[in-house]
Formats: structure tokens, C-alpha cells, sequence
């Protein structure tokens, strides 16, 4: 079983996932069409919310709305969810989307995963 497969498993009992509409996709992709498309297809078939120990937001936000005062280096990351401990995680656009921590601060902390689906199978285990 591949590692989608997995979480879906995993979260098909979750309740208030909420999932993005057909349409939602799309102009999700078509705004940002190089989000990674594992992160697409999460939104679509498992959704965002509360996941435990992660929350996913509705769709990626600017680090700005959330750290208005952080480092430089955030104005490349789109943010996707939060700990609810004031870290929050994002895409790094500048750097292949790799997957990155930022500190309560709006520092960058470190490169979480290369791999959406692979950072979220982490809080799942």
C-alpha cells in the first residue's frame, strides 16, 4: 500500500475533514499550479482540519497573513497548517516546495520533509 492509500486509511474515520470541491481544485491549480500535486489531491479526497496533532488549513495562505513581521526568507513559503503550538508548516516556493517548519517567531526552523504526504503520515503513526 503506497503511503496516500495509507493516511486515507488512517483518516477515513476523522471527523471534520473537510474536503475541496472539484471547482476549489481547480482554481486552486490554476492560481498556484505548482503546488505538489499529492497536497492537491490530500485537500480533495481527505480534506483539512483537525488531524491530531496537526491542523490543515483550507488551502495554502500567505505567511504574511499569519506572521506579518517575519524574516525575509517567509515571503517564499505558503503556508498549509499549523501544531497548535505556534509552529506553523508551508511549502518553501523557492526551493521546490520542499516542506518547512516556522517558528511562533516567522523564522524558518528547519526543512521538515521534501514530501507533503510523507510529513503528514508523521502524525499519523
Amino acid at each position: 500500500m503506497n503511503t496516500f492509500d495509507d493516511i486515507a486509511r488512517k483518516t477515513a474515520n476523522v471527523q471534520g475533514l473537510d474536503r475541496i470541491s472539484a471547482e476549489e481544485r481547480s482554481k486552486l491549480q490554476l492560481r498556484q499550479p505548482h503546488l505538489p500535486r499529492d497536497y492537491i489531491r490530500f485537500l480533495a479526497e481527505i480534506g483539512t482540519g483537525d488531524l491530531g496533532g496537526i491542523r490543515l488549513f483550507g488551502g495554502p495562505t500567505a505567511s504574511s497573513e499569519i506572521y506579518p513581521n517575519g524574516e525575509q526568507a517567509l515571503t517564499t513559503v505558503l503556508l498549509f497548517g499549523d501544531d497548535f503550538q505556534g509552529y506553523c508548516f508551508g511549502f518553501d516556493t523557492a526551493d521546490g516546495y520542499r516542506v518547512v517548519e516556522v517558528d511562533p517567531r516567522g523564522r524558518i526552523d528547519r526543512a521538515v520533509e521534501s514530501d507533503f504526504v510523507e510529513f503528514v503520515s508523521q502524525y499519523l503513526n
